[in-house]
């Protein structure tokens, strides 16, 4: 966060905040309903989270994990 400026940037995974169509986005086969409600409260609260601080008249911008990876894996 960048107080003087009012600006918040997420650094994103793309696993647990599920980044629609990318490749890191997958979901375990293994107790899947565990992980859709985990999945769906992590989105849940990114928005409320955003809605916030845009309602405090914050700028909130969000990095990716997939857009900071180089083709052979994380820099």
């Amino acid at each position: 966060m960048f107080t003087s400026r009012r600006t918040a940037v997420f650094v994103h995974g793309c696993f647990w905040h599920r980044h629609e169509g990318c490749h890191w986005c997958t979901t375990p086969a293994s107790n899947p309903e565990f992980w859709a409600a985990k999945f769906a409260r992590s989105r849940a609260r990114d928005i409320e989270v955003r809605e916030a601080l845009n309602a405090s008249g914050w700028w909130v911008g969000t990095v990716w994990e997939c857009g900071l990876r180089s083709p052979h894996g994380l820099r």
